[in-house]
């Protein structure tokens, strides 16, 4: 067994706006239940922050990329390289891009595993079978590179209860003070939270159709205000950004969680949700 080492996972930025990695944080929750150590690399793209990711790398078991399709790819795609000539390391992409290009990601000689859609599982399966040396030729949602060529296995079932992955004790192991920014006018703290995952609609230009079906999932009431007011309190934050892909799937579990909290907020809603009702209620 090789749980004494670190898994390093990573997530690279271009953009002026920086959210928290919550896809990162999930996966850490996972690794943490299952006694792997971990750490969390979010930075953004500089050649100061490249050459220490570099570095970081050196006594990793594996890295883990979170990937998405813009122009940060460039620089994932180099670092992957980078650490792959330097160390042997074994190279994971998981997240959007990761999901919809897996053949394609596969073919660099950077990447060496890919996992698709929710990756939390498949990832504590695809470690076991790289700690045992064999092939993860039944875990669910993960591609990888045989001597035939690539195999891209089926993907991973949707999970349902999100409340099996607390993401909120991963804070400590992150600066949160990169997160709190000045939002509406006068509030100077304000923190993007997450609290589901998914959407049930349909919208043609969404990813959600593809990585989630079309599933909403949600963590309870109690867990996220439970969370957020641990932060409120530790933190200072004056103002929430929900950045649920649509928090008021369930109108009235949206507004108690808005209420209970009791911060300035801003969030997403269809625009077709918005009736005078839900109107007034946002308002108060």
């Amino acid at each position: 067994m090789v749980r004494n080492k670190k898994i390093l996972l990573v997530k690279l930025e271009d953009n002026y706006q920086v959210y928290p990695p919550y896809g990162l944080m999930y996966l850490a929750s996972a690794l943490k239940s299952n006694g792997y150590e971990f750490e969390i690399f979010h930075e953004r793209i500089t050649r100061k922050n490249l050459n220490l990711l570099i570095k970081k790398a050196k006594d990793a078991f594996v890295v883990g990329f979170s990937v998405t399709t813009t122009p940060s790819l460039m620089a994932v795609l180099k670092s992957s390289q980078e650490i792959k000539r330097k160390y042997k390391t074994p190279i994971i992409w998981g997240g959007c891009h990761a999901t919809m290009l897996p053949e394609i990601n596969l073919k660099d000689k950077g990447v060496d595993f890919i996992i698709m859609k929710e990756g939390e599982e498949s990832l504590i399966q695809l470690l076991k079978c790289l700690e045992s040396g064999i092939e993860p030729k039944d875990v669910p949602g993960v591609g990888y590179k045989k001597k035939e060529g690539i195999k891209v296995n089926q993907f991973t079932k949707i999970i349902d209860n999100l409340d099996k992955y607390n993401y909120d004790f991963i804070w400590d192991y992150l600066d949160i003070k990169k997160y709190l920014s000045p939002r509406f006018g006068k509030y100077r703290r304000v923190l993007p939270v997450i609290t589901s995952r998914g959407c049930p609609h349909d919208c043609y230009f969404c990813y959600n159709s593809f990585m989630y079906n079309r599933k909403w999932r949600k963590h309870n009431v109690e867990f996220v205000i439970k969370g957020i007011n641990r932060l409120k309190e530790k933190y200072n934050i004056d103002g929430i950004y929900y950045i649920d892909d649509n928090l008021f799937t369930i109108n009235d579990r949206g507004f108690k969680i808005i209420e209970k909290i009791g911060l300035p907020w801003i969030a997403q809603a269809r625009a077709d949700y918005i009736t005078e009702k839900f109107a007034k209620r946002a308002r108060n």
